[in-house]
């Protein structure tokens, strides 16, 4: 965006738009860093605590976590079974119609 901004104000000198959002993006950067620096400022180092080695601890941290179970209508599987009832219900609901129609021409 900045690179964007000053293109514009290079090729336009009197873009209103560029300037002001040029000075905007100045100042909200400006504002940035200074937050940043008064929170580096602000919060304290924490001080290391020594703790014993442990076994479990070692094991967890190289087993990977569990892969997340992806939701089965939103597979190609799932959706396709979705879709191949939703057709076998309109077939036997189209049969069904079909075989009142024809007692109904028959009565």
């Amino acid at each position: 965006a900045e690179t964007l901004l000053k293109e514009a104000a290079t090729l336009w000198t009197q873009n209103e738009a560029a300037t002001f959002w040029q000075n905007v993006l100045t100042e909200r950067k400006a504002q940035e860093t200074k937050a940043a620096t008064e929170i580096a400022k602000a919060t304290p180092t924490p001080k290391p605590t020594a703790k014993p080695a442990d076994a479990t601890a070692a094991a967890q941290a190289t087993t990977p976590p569990p892969a997340e179970e992806e939701n089965f209508f939103l597979t190609i599987k799932g959706g396709l079974t979705v879709l191949g009832g939703a057709v076998g219900l309109f077939g036997i609901v189209a049969l069904v119609q079909k075989s009142k129609k024809s007692k109904e021409k028959e009565e």
